[in-house]
């Protein structure tokens, strides 16, 4: 079940918390991406090039 999501007072969606939940399970998928782009890119290229 879908918890309610938090308001302040004035009825603003409080983000702060989500938003920091996101970055940090961001942040292993960036390095791994970051680590496996070269073979990435090496093998797309690979498959394009002629002859």
């Amino acid at each position: 079940m879908l918890s309610p999501v938090p308001a302040d007072r004035f009825g603003a969606i409080v983000v702060g918390a989500p938003q920091a939940g996101v970055v940090i399970a961001m942040i292993p998928c960036m390095a791994v991406f970051l680590v496996l782009q070269r073979y990435h890119v090496a093998d797309v290229t690979l498959g394009s090039v002629k002859g």
